[in-house]
């Protein structure tokens, strides 16, 4: 029996187990005395399993699209930021008190570039 049922199972046990059941499958007289072990019920519990792996599979699929979605729509919405933040600057100008409230610095606060004095001349 399974010690630790929420880890997956190796791919080569998987494959293992299909092994078996197709050998179970070939014996013409196997006949369980507990019916939960028939033929009928493992291929019952194979056929959920594997509805199981595509029901997966497609959820995996949809939460790649949605991720695939929502970064596009966060571009999208940076871009609108960064597109906003060249109107401001253009309807505005870079000194304005609208493009500071925009979170950007004035351009007259901005320390002034000091020159260096040449020596000797």
């Amino acid at each position: 029996m399974a010690k630790n049922r929420t880890r997956r199972l190796p791919p080569e046990v998987l494959a293992e187990d299909l092994r078996i059941l197709e050998a179970i499958k070939a014996i013409p007289d196997y006949n369980p005395s507990d019916p939960k072990y028939s033929v009928a019920a493992l291929e019952a519990a194979h056929a959920a399993m594997v509805a199981a792996q595509q029901e997966e599979a497609r959820a995996l699929a949809a939460v790649e699209s949605a991720r695939a979605d929502s970064a596009l729509a966060q571009w999208e919405y940076e871009n609108a930021l960064l597109s906003a933040d060249d109107q401001g600057s253009a309807q505005y100008g870079k000194d304005s008190k609208e493009w500071q409230a925009l979170g950007k610095k004035k351009k007259s606060e901005f320390s002034k570039r000091a020159t260096k004095k040449k020596a000797g001349n």
